[in-house]
């Protein structure tokens, strides 16, 4: 096996043995005698890549030498210090790294080196120019394998310097173009990555190396999952094994959340199908299963059996708080990003109100100017707002508790696209209009304990669900790798319960996802796609298109949960709702400095109790599997405790024993699940508690809560309640204590002080 740059980069981006292996070939013999070049063909975003990099190069030409063979040498023996060598070629033996037979270092050019001192001593910084605006683990790995590679020449070479213990990422400025010179230059450490390069070459490469095909058959171990889309490999046999052919037979690969450490350990159990996972879950039991896959083995195990008899089929999850069952107003959401100009390229609302009007805005950026994003932001958000203003005035008006008062809610499909919609906004936040937006958009968010408003006694309020993490909860579907909304919709579709799925036209299909792809994000900036034109008004039509197929999923999860009671006679859907009203804490119109820095930090505080109230309105299983959570626990009775202390032990379910919570965890509260608890930050109080002990078997913990909280009324009726049932929950909650401080001290500020 022959280890080069991209074979390194592509293993820590991916993890995939096949693709590894691929990449590190060349042509290979067929059955017929004939060769195949089985590496992948350069994309088109990839020239880009080449481009982007050539012009950064161009850029420095005062400053950069070419050397090669005696000229190199002369380079790195100290010569010409402080320019920058480019497009250098090395191919040491490595002898000194003790590679495992099997595994040869190619010829790797590397984009520059720059040579540096430190006192006497010469250092040579490794460079890499990548068409990226974030620098990620992979991409360092890849600087790192080259400056190993590089201090292994050194020492063949007999010369004093070595690689610089910091290498160098030079990317895309926050505010630049793919289509510029201008660059970033992010530095980091090099020895964790070298530490993983070198784990790589000496432990993973020889078993891929071995698994080279003999007479035609690959077997080499393989993972199919949501980013397998960018691969040029896919279309084969991986593409194959997880959708052709009996669905009890396909590749276990085929099962949503299938990740390549949970395959592996399945295939060591000699799980290999989906079938076969069907009826696995005696795993859970064995030895060799890891704390990971006894806690996402149940889900998995589901999936596939509503895979092996095509069958929609609920989960074991009686409801989900994460969804309301309805509202009065759906606000529906939808964004693409353009990870190449990492900016949005669509975004779009669809208002659908309970007497049956509605309205839309949908925006393309068809250009890479940060201003069309800033006006796309305006246009959408601003018709969000004005609705969101008018339910607020009908309910101040008539009242929040009237007849005539309105519940209104936003919905999303994929939690990314709320990512997209926060790192969009963070872009601009310089921007008037967006900060403007950004003070509005916080008064819809109740207060926690920075401003105690009685109107928001009781602060559960979710203002918006991630529709797809809802039907993973509730339903297990006959859908291949990953739930997204072109499989959804069309599986429901095939059982009559849905009428307008979402089905993508020519161009704007994904294996396994819904948002536009790269190539449409590209095309409709002017790339064709494979004879294909992409233009404005197509993707304006796809996004319209999956607005209505949210809506269609969005009315069926509410029949359902209306139709389908669960055991305790509830419905599926239990987020509490209240009329939508607006708290008064800012002037948009009239915001000073003072008032946008108060902003940020609540801002901040309330993205951070959203994130923890999402968390916590999981069913229990999922709160467990977070590590931030206990749950299943059986009341044991009380233990001696310290004055003004109460002890309480409690059972621990051996699935829950490998949790993260344990002496030392910083905000706990003990509850019996009671989701009107566990939503209502305002509760916590009175509930928290903190881990005295945790024996080593893990079978039993004991927790310590203030006398006062013991006894008050609340906690005695949850403790009458479910003395005798395994309900009790230990869950991670959010304690901030500067907020407050920070918010008080911008105040004092504004007063003159």
């Amino acid at each position: 096996m022959v280890i080069t740059g991209t074979v390194v980069k592509e293993w820590f981006q991916y993890f995939c043995e096949r693709k590894a292996r691929y990449a590190s070939m060349g042509k290979v013999p067929k059955a017929d005698g004939r060769d195949q070049d089985v590496r992948a063909p350069i994309s088109a975003w990839a020239m880009k890549g080449l481009d982007y990099e050539t012009r950064v190069l161009r850029s420095l030409t005062n400053l950069l030498v070419s050397p090669n063979g005696a000229s190199l040498r002369q380079y790195l023996s100290g010569e010409r210090r402080g320019f920058y060598a480019q497009q250098v070629e090395v191919r040491p033996s490595c002898n000194d790294l003790g590679l495992p037979q099997g595994v040869l270092i190619g010829t790797n050019r590397l984009d520059l080196i720059r040579h540096d001192t430190d006192g006497d001593r010469d250092f040579f910084t490794v460079i890499d120019i990548k068409a990226t605006r974030r620098a990620t683990r992979f991409h360092r790995a890849q600087v790192a394998f080259y400056a190993i590679l590089l201090d292994s020449y050194l020492r063949e070479g007999r010369l004093a310097g070595r690689a610089s213990p910091h290498g160098e990422i030079w990317r895309i400025p926050d505010n630049g173009s793919v289509e510029g010179a201008a660059y970033e230059v992010e530095t980091f450490a090099l020895a964790p990555y070298r530490r993983m390069v070198l784990e790589f070459l000496t432990s993973i490469a020889p078993s891929i190396a071995e698994s080279f095909p003999e007479g035609g058959e690959d077997k080499t171990p393989f993972h199919v999952y949501f980013k397998c889309e960018e691969c040029a490999y896919l279309g084969g046999s991986c593409l194959a094994s997880v959708s052709m052919g009996d669905a009890a037979a396909r590749d276990v690969s085929a099962v949503a959340g299938m990740s390549h450490h949970t395959k592996r350990q399945l295939n060591g159990q000699g799980i290999a199908t989906v079938g076969a996972l069907s009826n696995a879950r005696g795993v859970v039991q064995s030895d060799g299963a890891s704390w990971s896959l006894k806690r996402k083995l149940g889900a998995l195990v589901e999936r596939a059996r509503s895979i092996s008899g095509a069958e929609v089929r609920r989960t074991s999850e009686p409801y989900s708080m994460l969804m309301p069952g309805r509202v009065g107003t759906r606000i529906l959401l939808s964004v693409d990003v353009d990870p190449v100009d990492d900016m949005l390229v669509a975004l779009g609302c669809a208002i659908e109100r309970a007497d049956g009007t509605r309205a839309e805005e949908i925006v393309v950026i068809p250009t890479a100017m940060r201003s069309d994003e800033v006006e796309a932001l305006k246009r959408v958000f601003g018709v969000v707002l004005r609705e969101l203003q008018a339910i607020a005035a009908n309910n101040d008006q008539g009242g929040s508790d009237g007849a005539q008062a309105i519940l209104a809610h936003i919905y999303l499909y994929e939690p990314s696209e709320a990512v997209a919609i926060q790192a969009a906004v963070k872009r601009h936040i310089d921007d008037p209009g967006v900060r403007a937006t950004l003070l509005e958009l916080i008064r819809m968010f109740p207060p926690d304990n920075v401003v105690a408003e009685p109107e928001y006694r009781g602060a559960n309020h979710l203002p918006a669900t991630a529709v797809r993490s809802v039907v993973e909860h509730l339903y297990a579907l006959p859908v291949s790798v990953s739930y997204d909304l072109r499989q959804v919709t069309q599986v429901l579709a095939k059982t009559g319960a849905f009428k307008d799925p979402y089905v993508p036209a020519p161009g704007f299909g994904r294996p396994f996802s819904s948002l536009l792809s790269i190539e449409v994000a590209r095309g409709i900036k002017g790339e064709a796609i494979e004879g294909y034109p992409i233009q404005a008004r197509h993707v304006v039509d796809d996004v319209r298109a999956r607005l209505r197929a949210l809506s269609g999923l969005c009315g069926w999860l509410e029949r359902e949960s209306a139709r389908n009671a669960t055991p305790d006679g509830g419905a599926l859907l239990r987020l509490p709702k209240k009329p939508f009203r607006f708290w008064r804490q800012f002037d948009p119109l009239n915001a000073g400095d003072l008032d946008v820095l108060q902003a940020f930090e609540l801002m901040q505080a309330r993205a951070s109790m959203l994130g923890t109230l999402v968390g916590l309105a999981r069913p229990p299983a999922a709160r467990t599997a977070s590590g931030r959570s206990l749950t299943g626990l059986s009341y044991m009775g009380r233990v001696p405790a310290s004055h003004g202390r109460v002890a309480l032990e409690f059972d621990v379910p051996r699935d829950a024993r490998d949790s993260e919570v344990g002496p030392g965890s910083f905000g706990l509260i003990v509850t019996n699940g009671a989701y009107d608890v566990l939503l209502d930050p305002l509760a916590w109080a009175g509930f928290e508690c903190s881990v005295r002990d945790l024996p080593r078997s893990g079978s039993r913990i004991v927790v310590e809560m203030n006398k006062a909280n013991y006894e008050s009324p609340p906690f005695q009726a949850m403790l009458r309640e479910s003395l005798d049932k395994p309900d009790w929950c230990i869950d991670g909650i959010l304690k901030d204590p500067n907020t407050p401080r920070i918010a008080r001290y911008l105040r004092h500020l504004e007063g003159g002080a």
